[in-house]
């Protein structure tokens, strides 16, 4: 698997973007539009795509970070995964170039993450990571019954 990033993959990831199961578990709206989707892919994040040995693309890493001289030294992300790749090991893989480029990059300190409490496979990867919870937001995100 290649990690890459071009403008060309916009459409394999609004395809992952708009899954659902990829809307249920983070904090954007569902059928969103091409030019919403385009908008979240901001000038203080780093953008990463995990392709099959034919170009397809797996999934997506979003490193996003501060301008602000205070917080230069922490990240927080984003990864999202096709669901034919689920289970495949692409967000491990994804889960290793984030931490080696935030170390070795980045002069990163401190990587964050926010993850749906019931979100139980990304909470348990994470902690294989060396996550720790350092807290709990209550009715942080509004969860659709039909997602």
């Amino acid at each position: 698997m290649d990690l890459s990033w071009l403008p060309a993959d916009f459409d394999a990831l609004y395809a992952i973007y708009s899954d659902l199961e990829v809307v249920a578990n983070n904090r954007f709206l569902p059928y969103s539009s091409r030019n919403c989707f385009e908008a979240m892919f901001i000038d203080d994040q780093y953008n990463f795509v995990c392709c099959a040995d034919d170009g397809e693309i797996l999934g997506h890493l979003a490193i996003i970070g501060s301008n602000k001289p205070r917080t230069r030294h922490v990240v927080s992300f984003g990864i999202a995964v096709s669901k034919r790749s689920r289970g495949q090991g692409v967000v491990r893989q994804l889960m290793q170039h984030l931490i080696d480029y935030c170390d070795n990059w980045l002069n990163v300190r401190r990587i964050e993450l926010e993850v749906h409490a019931n979100n139980e496979a990304a909470l348990g990867l994470y902690n294989t990571f060396g996550f720790e919870l350092e807290g709990a937001k209550k009715q942080a995100v509004f969860v659709s019954i039909y997602c």
